[in-house]
């Protein structure tokens, strides 16, 4: 499956953009490196796919000298990850994510979701045919879904997406048709929010 750049089966598809506040007194100019990482997440938005990689790539050799636990070392592994997925590169995906999914799932990371990550994960999984590993991520996108009350939300309308991906994968043509139905479902009642 092709993946339109910026998009996945219809739904916006969006890398992270950097939160501001992050630790202050660093010795790094913080204020630029976060303006370059919002230039460079605008360039993903716009279809700027590769212009957005070459930013990435820089960035990601800047957030080098930040502290292991510096929250843009995550941003740069998710969003590299991301990149990689929409130019049609799971295998090279899969190192970023599984990374960044490790270190959000390890702790918080303020202005992060891990359900972005994870849906990411499990469609590089899915791109090489690893479904249990997808549907692993999807089920842990679904837990942290539950445990926060939610019903509708745009992760928990691509998880059913992907979920319907591999179904089709295994032969099960008849259960895809309902899952793909129920996220249409949810569209309609509220998980349309870019993803």
């Amino acid at each position: 499956m092709t993946v339109v750049t910026g998009e996945y089966l219809g739904l916006a598809m969006v890398v992270f953009t950097v939160m501001p506040a992050w630790a202050e007194g660093d010795e790094h100019d913080l204020e630029k490196w976060d303006r370059m990482a919002r230039e460079a997440s605008a360039k993903y938005a716009a279809g700027e796919i590769t212009a957005a990689m070459v930013d990435w790539q820089r960035l990601a050799k800047e957030a080098e000298s930040f502290g292991d636990e510096d929250v843009r070392q995550t941003l740069v592994l998710h969003n590299l990850g991301a990149l990689h997925v929409e130019l049609g590169r799971p295998l090279e995906a899969l190192q970023y994510l599984e990374a960044a999914a490790r270190r959000m799932l390890r702790g918080a990371h303020k202005g992060l979701k891990e359900e972005k990550t994870l849906n990411y994960l499990a469609m590089a999984y899915v791109e090489t045919g690893n479904y249990s590993k997808a549907e692993r991520a999807l089920g842990t996108v679904r837990e942290k879904a539950r445990a926060r009350g939610e019903r509708s939300s745009a992760s928990l309308t691509m998880a059913d997406l992907l979920e319907s991906r591999i179904q089709v994968g295994r032969g099960r043509r008849k259960e895809a048709e309902r899952t793909v139905r129920g996220a249409l479902l949810r569209l309609k009642t509220g998980g349309q929010e870019a993803l």
